[in-house]
């Protein structure tokens, strides 16, 4: 099986465009600075459970200097927060643990989804 990775230390147009096509605007300018704001952002893409956005929420941070990282399954026309990490947790560079996570994702949300609209 095939499995495609890619980590991005500050978020590329395709995937902030990818975004806003789907109604979701993400700010990439500080609102108190006005200074340019680098979100972290991965991709995983595999023939069995598709491709997969973990993207920073700049939106989230909190005292610490932490954000969420939202998780997007990428097939739909939709952009639907699938899921949340906290950046406290994750290692970017981690792919096996960033697979795993949206696989069990896949099997939990997107799966059963599937096999409703099926049947």
């Amino acid at each position: 099986m095939k499995r495609k990775f890619k980590f991005y230390p500050n978020a590329p147009k395709k995937v902030l465009n990818w975004l806003g096509n789907r109604g979701i605007q993400v700010d990439t300018t500080c609102s108190c600075c006005q200074q340019p704001m680098k979100i972290k952002c991965a991709v995983i893409e595999c023939p069995t459970i598709g491709r997969w956005l973990f993207i920073e929420n700049p939106e989230s941070r909190d005292q610490d200097g932490f954000v969420d990282v939202d998780i997007y399954h990428m097939e739909g026309i939709e952009a639907e927060v699938i899921d949340m990490l906290w950046s406290k947790t994750i290692n970017w560079e981690d792919q096996k643990a960033l697979y795993d996570k949206a696989e069990d994702l896949f099997d939990g949300y997107v799966l059963p989804y599937l096999e409703k609209e099926t049947w």
